[in-house]
Order: structure tokens, then sequence, then C-alpha cells
């Protein structure tokens, strides 16, 4: 059996870098190696095991009457922690609406408590998720949290990455939870824990904030699963929440081996997510991942009202789902077993009918179009591009920072088939699209006056060497301009009549509840390309800490240009 003094001696053998790291992760942990060592699997558990995946909470913590629907689920996962036979819970992200609000983590420490201090057997883990900012995170869910916690392996040097060992039965599983923001430290940092002796060949689940979107993997899942998820056999799982919606796929990595990827986050529903969270239920003997999509029901007052929703499960295909595979083999680090191709990702539906009067309607993949393009520019990641995106977003304050969104349908005026005529009169020009998040506050259109496609970037838009300003930002909920910002100096699309029209072409709000599809009006913006304005589309820029979200040309519902043109024949539907 080893001691904490050997197992430190152990970890300075290796790389320098990854010795720094995992020092420090395995500084507080009573773990020994010997029998727990990982090796070759004997048998298959035979005993059905449970994770709880709770995704996005931050209306619960914004709206101190909703936080009891937060406090009824960590409330049953304590009461049912034997009958269901939990083993691990995860949180992932976004706990609080707003990082820097101590009232809402208030709110949130409030229903978390009696999970802190549940017994020791019942790991944990929190990500940090775009809305819980940095400080007040790694203040009240940092390493310090967990220092007495016998499963705790410890903290990445920033404190947002953390890594967790839970056991069933006798068999140990490792989990890592990945800031929402990773960078090199953070990957190096999480193989170190993959690399130490300890939890090299452990199974091992992933959490964070942002992986899957609706369709595949986003532009930071593709980040994790590119430095890290792929190149490591032992995951098997991967768990987010950040996109409003559900989806899964299993993609195999470089051994050929499946990873399980999943994606939930109900914060749109009513009540702020009616207290939906994931039961993920291991069955390693049957070899099935078997998925439920559950609330546990809640009381709460609204208006004077108690308004009480018993306990109910959701029965749609992305809600409720088994994923099936031979786990005996997958969990077996030393298992040279073909698990066959890669299975294609699940059929996105098809898009729903547009039925508003139109004689033009430009659709990706609509009769043969496809002169959509949309991305969005993230100052916190300027030299990122979001390309292939299935959800876009438009923010004034993401984590501290602005994100553009960016739209365009190309080559719709001209004398081809479909196309509207140069110098045409434009009755009416709609854009529908499918909202994944509403906004409180208003998202304006500026026809833009520079090209850009989906691989632009913010930096491409911010002048060089960087300087930083101080600016304010209008908070919604407080309906007051009080969210202090620190910003790159004419960063991002400027509204300034030389990268964008200073006039907006449209103005718009979404509050909740939102229909889709939404309806934003852009007449003039035809209008002016059909006079013979060259059509660069729009920048969809925020005034506000709220930010809006909708599918974009890659997802199902893909946004769509409705055209009524004078004189031109109208489009049979």
């Amino acid at each position: 059996m080893f001691t904490r003094k050997l197992i430190t001696t152990m970890i300075c053998l290796t790389a320098l870098v990854q010795a720094l790291c995992a020092a420090s992760a395995f500084a507080g942990s009573d773990r020994t190696t010997g029998k727990d060592s990982p090796k070759t699997i004997q048998k298959p558990l035979k005993k059905t095991f449970t994770i709880v995946a709770i995704p996005d909470t931050q209306v619960y913590s914004e709206e101190e009457a909703l936080t009891p629907i937060f406090a009824s689920q960590i409330q049953w996962v304590l009461d049912n922690r034997e009958e269901e036979n939990i083993v691990f819970v995860t949180h992932l992200g976004d706990v609080v609406d707003n990082g820097d609000d101590q009232a809402q983590w208030d709110n949130a420490l409030s229903a978390l408590a009696p999970l802190f201090a549940a017994p020791n057997k019942l790991p944990y883990s929190i990500c940090q998720g775009n809305h819980d900012g940095v400080d007040l995170y790694t203040l009240y869910l940092g390493p310090e949290r967990y220092e007495d916690k016998p499963w705790y392996i410890g903290a990445s040097p920033n404190k947002l990455n953390h890594a967790q060992i839970f056991k069933v039965q006798k068999r140990e599983f490792l989990h890592l939870n990945i800031e929402k923001f990773p960078g090199e430290e953070a990957f190096q940092w999480a193989q170190s824990i993959i690399d130490n002796p300890l939890c090299h060949g452990l199974p091992t689940i992933v959490s964070t904030h942002d992986y899957v979107v609706y369709g595949g993997r986003g532009p930071v899942g593709e980040k994790i699963w590119q430095n890290f998820v792929k190149t490591n056999p032992q995951i098997f799982m991967v768990l987010n929440g950040h996109t409003h919606t559900e989806y899964y796929f299993v993609s195999h990595n470089e051994a050929g081996k499946p990873v399980f990827q999943m994606l939930s986050d109900y914060q749109d529903r009513e009540h702020g997510g009616q207290g939906l969270m994931r039961l993920i239920r291991i069955n390693e003997e049957a070899g099935t991942v078997d998925v439920e999509t559950f609330s546990p029901g809640y009381a709460i007052e609204d208006d004077e009202e108690i308004i009480t929703v018993e306990p109910f499960f959701e029965e749609d295909a992305d809600s409720r789902f088994a994923l099936a595979t031979n786990l005996f083999e997958r969990f077996n680090p030393n298992s040279t077993y073909d698990f066959g191709p890669e299975p294609e990702l699940p059929p996105l539906p098809p898009a729903d009918p547009i039925t508003l009067p139109a004689t033009h309607i430009f659709q990706q993949r609509l009769n043969g179009y496809s002169g959509t393009i949309d991305t969005q520019m993230n100052e916190n990641n300027p030299d990122l591009d979001y390309a292939g995106e299935l959800t876009m977003t438009t923010d004034m304050d993401d984590n501290g920072s602005r994100v553009n969104g960016m739209l365009g349908f190309m080559d719709i005026v001209g004398d081809g088939p479909g196309r509207i005529a140069p110098g045409a009169t434009i009755t009416s020009a709609k854009l529908l699209f499918y909202v994944m998040s509403g906004s409180d506050g208003f998202v304006s259109f500026h026809r833009m006056r520079l090209p850009w496609d989906e691989y632009s970037v913010w930096y491409d838009f911010t002048p060089q060497p960087v300087q930083w300003e101080e600016i304010i930002a209008w908070d919604p909920d407080e309906d007051d301009a009080d969210v202090a910002m620190t910003v790159m100096v004419g960063g991002g699309i400027q509204a300034d009549g030389s990268e964008a029209v200073t006039a907006a072409d449209a103005v718009i709000t979404c509050p909740k509840p939102y229909v889709t599809p939404f309806i934003v009006d852009v007449t003039a913006s035809v209008q002016a390309w059909a006079n013979g304005e060259t059509n660069y589309g729009w920048a969809l820029l925020n005034n506000s800490t709220d930010g809006w979200d909708f599918i974009t040309s890659h997802g199902g519902n893909p946004p769509a240009l409705v055209v009524e043109v004078a004189g031109a024949p109208y489009i049979q539907q």
C-alpha cells in the first residue's frame, strides 16, 4: 500500500508540467494503490447504478420563488440514493444566472446545502458555466468545498476543473469536470489526472458545460474532443448543458471505442425548467446505458397561488432512450474487442413547412438553396471561429465578454430562377427563426458593410494591438445599465457606418414565453439589396446582458427569409 508521500514522489517522476498539476491534484487524497489499481476487469457488475445529471439551474437561482424547484431536485436525490443506487451527482454548470450576484448564489447554496452535508459516500461535482463567472464560483465551489471529502482528487491551478473518484461495489470510476472555456492548461491538468497511475485505465466520465449542441459537437465541444476526449480510451461518457434543448449521439475515439455524449438543458421550459434532470442508469451486465428525463415534482408560490407539480417523466425519444454496447469490454482497459463502425448522428427532423405568403423563400436545403451563412464572434475566444455551430448567440455579457451574431442569405438578387429581380419592389421580407433562448434585451439587425464568412473571428474586426476600455452594459433583470465590463476597444462589429450601417433595419425583443418561428421584418434590408447595395447580410448586436439564441442554417429548422415581390407569382404552399 502506498502512502500520500510515496504518491507524490511517483507523480514527480512524470513530465514537469503534469507533475506540478497532478501533485496539486492528489495532495489531499487518501487514495492508495494496491487491490484497487486499474487492471483487467474480471466480471461485469451485476447491479444497475445511477448517475444523476442536473443541468442549468440558473433560473431557479435567479428567481427566489423558483429556488424550491432546485431544492426539490437535490432532496429527491438524497431521499432516493439507496433505492435508485445513485453513486454520483453532477451539476452541468450555470448554477446561477449572474455570476456576480450574491443573492443568486445565496439561493443556489441554500438549495445545494443538503448535498454538501450528505454522507461522504455520495460524491458530487459542480461544473463552471459561463453564467457562473470565476470569482464567486471559485469562492463557493472551488477545492475548499471538497477538501474534507475522501473521494475528491483535486483541482486545476485555476480552481475551475475538478476530479473525483466514485465506487460502484468494489470498482472505481473517475469523474472529471472541465471549465466552460478550457485552454491548454486545463487539458494538461486533466491529462495529468488520466496519466497518474492511480487513475490510469479507470472508466471515466467527463462533465462540462458546453460540448454537445443540437446536431453534434459545438466549437468548444470539438476542442475538448480533439484535445482530450478522443485520445483517452478510458473516457466513455461526456455530459453537458448550456444549449437549451436535448440531443445525444455516440462517437468512436482513436481506439475505436464508443463515447456516449449527451446534452440536456431545460431552462426555457415553464418555471425555469420544471425540475427536469437526467437519470443515467448503467447496467453493465445487460450492456445498456438507459437515460430518463425526470422531474421530482415541486411546489412554488406564484402570485400568491401555490402551484404543485407532481413527479413526471418525459417520454419523447430525446428524453428517454437506451444506448447499447458491450460495457464489460468497454470498461476493460486492456480490451481488444471490436465495437464495429461508428454510429451515424441521429437525424435532425425535417424543417417545418413555411406557410407565410411568399413569392420567394430562401432557406438552407430548401429546393437546393445553399446560400445561408451564419456564425458568431466571441470576445472570450477572439481567434476561434464558430463555423458549423448548430445554435447561434448574440449577447452583451457572456462570462464578461460580448458575442456578435452574424447572418446572411447570399445570392438572392439576380436573373436566375428563384432569385429576386434587380430593381424589384419588395412588398414584404421576413426572417423566420427557431429560437432556443429568449431575451428581454433588444437585438438590432444592422446591414454589414464589409464581407465576412463562417470562419470570421472577433479579431477580424478588432484594431490591433488590442487595447481595453471600461463600459457599462444594460441588465434587463434590473432594468438598469449597471453591469461594468472591461472590453476590447473597437472589438467586434461596430455599427459605425463603416463595418455595419448605423441605423438598425430591425430591432426586436424576445421575452419568454416566445413563439417559434419568431418573425423579424427586414423589408428595408432586402429592398436595399434589390436596389443594388452589396448584400453582406446582418450583424446581430445585443444591447443587454440577456443573450438570444436560435438554430442556425446547420440545424433542423434553419432560418428562412420569406419575401413578397410586387408583381411576382406566389409560391403554392
